[in-house]
């Protein structure tokens, strides 16, 4: 899955001209986003920082649901456990961390728990007032 995800990114890059075999592929898309202007963000580190989960929790209004994997080839068990312990305080935010699924297999791995956890999730949503 990791190499799948370096060769398509390495793919896209190409075709926004940034060289195919550059050294870190996921920086290299990140500077050229930072240097295109396309965002208030002008670097690598500010678009970093701003995309940051475990900071932007306490902006929740709506109750959000968030599926992390430990083997998520992309965020890892790292993210899981740093997104679980900063929403841990959090009733409007709700973890749920599974030991397997990869980045986005746990809809694969076990559909019918997937969907009613949805289903679950979204009939007690509309009963949850927003948060002032």
């Amino acid at each position: 899955m990791a190499l799948y995800f370096r060769l398509t990114l390495r793919m896209r890059n190409r075709r926004m001209g940034i060289p195919f075999w550059s050294r870190q592929p996921f920086r290299a898309y990140l500077d050229s986003v930072a240097a295109s202007h396309i965002t208030p963000f002008h670097t690598m580190d500010d678009l970093i920082a701003a995309a940051e989960p475990t900071k932007r929790l306490g902006n929740i209004r709506r109750p959000l649901l968030i599926l992390a994997a430990k083997n998520d080839p992309v965020l890892g068990q790292d993210a899981a456990d740093a997104i679980a312990t900063a929403a841990d305080s959090m009733s409007y935010v709700h973890v749920i961390k599974t030991d397997e699924g990869g980045h986005v297999g746990i809809i694969g791995r076990d559909p019918q728990w997937f969907v009613n956890a949805m289903t679950n999730f979204f009939a007690n949503a509309p009963h949850v007032p927003p948060r002032p």
